[in-house]
């Protein structure tokens, strides 16, 4: 079955995906921030105040900013726990259903989507290197930047899956 033929299945009802949005939202946004509410409540306990100009700053609370990364990050891993077993039994489908319709992965059109998206990123990096030149600062610290390189490796493809799986496979079925 083609990815956007799953809508006209008998499983598309709208009150399914009320309920796995709600869900999916109240437990990536409640749940999942847990980690980061309880380690900025006990450091404002400590004596540590936010930043007035920027509430995300967590650098204000002493954090560092790799753990702080991965504390913004957990809420995507917490929504795609709840909601694709939610989607498996109210609309049952499987996830690999929701990204393109068929029970397989088309590994070449995501590996070709990289690479284009990898070449407009490095060919608009390096215009705006050639325009603003004075915007950019060479600050290697090797040490973090390992930690940054590691973190950013396992944690940002749950971000990207769960915005892609959403939005471009979810809800796209639904309309």
């Amino acid at each position: 079955m083609k990815h956007l033929e799953r809508s006209l299945d008998q499983q598309n009802q709208w009150w399914k995906y009320v309920v796995i949005l709600l869900t999916g939202f109240l437990a990536a946004n409640f749940v999942g921030a847990i980690p980061l509410a309880l380690l900025i409540a006990a450091r404002s306990m400590q004596g540590y105040t936010p930043n007035p100009e920027n509430a995300m700053d967590l650098s204000a609370y002493g954090i560092d900013l790799n753990i702080g990364l991965i504390l913004l990050l957990i809420p995507f891993i917490i929504g795609l726990l709840v909601i694709i077993p939610l989607i498996k039994n109210l609309h049952k489908r499987t996830w690999t259903e929701v990204i393109n319709g068929s029970s397989k992965i088309r590994w070449n059109r995501f590996f070709f989507s990289f690479g284009i998206w990898m070449l407009l990123s490095a060919g608009w990096l390096g215009v705006e290197l050639a325009m603003h030149p004075q915007d950019f600062v060479l600050q290697f610290q090797p040490l973090n930047f390992l930690i940054l390189i590691i973190v950013a490796l396992l944690m940002i493809p749950f971000q990207t899956f769960y915005e892609e799986f959403m939005f471009r496979g979810y809800l796209t079925q639904g309309i």
